[in-house]
């Protein structure tokens, strides 16, 4: 196994593992989601309050990040992530503007950015302007 091999399998798993990790936290409610700020606050409770979006969101988080770590269905895994990670980026540069909350946005990101492009090849498909029908 060469070091590149070893680099991919463990970005795959420390993503895997963030996502996974964070997931079984939100649906077993194992900790609360602490908001530094009212705005934070309030997208949290909204999340939460609609009773089905909360634990979709942390079951899929779950089942993302476990595949991810077993190395199952990856390119597939990172597309389905890809607005989540957005979304947390997007929540911590915004709504919880931090040196912490920041860190857990943008290695996310990188790592998720990473793994696309080691697997761009699976993506190629995607941004045909008019592909052909099989």
């Amino acid at each position: 196994m060469t070091l590149f091999q070893k680099v991919v399998i463990g970005a795959r798993v420390v993503l895997g593992l963030f996502f996974f990790v964070s997931g079984i936290i939100g649906l077993l409610k194992l900790a609360s989601f602490p908001a530094s700020t009212p705005q934070a606050g309030k997208f949290i409770d909204g999340l939460i309050q609609t009773g089905y979006l909360f634990p979709t969101l942390m079951a899929i988080q779950t089942a993302c990040g476990a595949l991810l770590m077993l190395g199952f269905f990856v390119p597939l895994v990172l597309l389905v992530l890809a607005p989540i990670v957005v979304n947390i980026v997007l929540y911590q540069v915004f709504l919880n503007p931090s040196p912490l909350g920041l860190l857990l946005g943008f290695v996310p990101l990188l790592l998720e950015a990473g793994l696309a492009y080691v697997y761009r090849a699976a993506f190629v498909a995607l941004f045909q302007i008019r592909p052909e029908p099989s």
